[in-house]
């Protein structure tokens, strides 16, 4: 009886303490957007990992506020984990007026509206009709990592993670 009583004990621990993994620890990080000197809202920054440095991870997104400041998020959570960053910045056309989603799980709600806007858009213009490429209304370096020009490394504690200043110009 006794035997069976420790057992259960151990069991109980166990299924209340959890066997899986909760994820990367992640460290809070944001910034701040201008181009051309002056702020610019609604941009979308994302961290992506860099050099193999922390490949494993996932990416960072944020997306700034009227006064271009941002916050980086990982699947809606605050912060992104510790590790080297190649950063894009991505501003299109209309994106003051389409909110971007706060997560990039496909089964979010802001993911499955943003695919049924899609799905609708498409079904609008029929089969055959080429969507209109958004106008991106940055330079286009910025968009991509090889070209970007920024890289940033979060280090747990560091209080310069929420000082990441992206300055774009022409």
């Amino acid at each position: 009886m006794r035997r069976i009583c420790c057992a259960l004990g151990l069991l109980v621990s166990l299924t209340l303490t959890g066997c899986g993994e909760s994820g990367p620890v992640l460290v809070e990080a944001g910034g701040k957007v201008t181009y051309n000197n002056a702020p610019i809202a609604n941009a979308t920054v994302r961290f992506l990992p860099a050099d193999g440095s922390n490949k494993d991870s996932p990416f960072g997104m944020g997306t700034t506020d009227k006064d271009g400041n941002f916050e980086l998020k990982v699947r809606g959570d605050k912060g992104v984990p510790e590790g080297t960053y190649d950063v894009t910045v991505t501003k299109l056309e209309g994106a003051d007026t389409v909110a971007a989603p706060t997560s990039t799980d496909p089964s979010s709600p802001d993911m499955m509206k943003m695919m049924a806007e899609a799905a609708e858009r498409s079904k609008n213009q029929g089969m055959n009709a080429q969507p209109e490429k958004p106008k991106t209304l940055i330079p286009l370096k910025y968009n991509e990592v090889a070209t970007s020009g920024f890289k940033f490394t979060i280090k747990k504690g560091d209080p310069n993670n929420k000082k990441l200043d992206l300055p774009l110009a022409d």
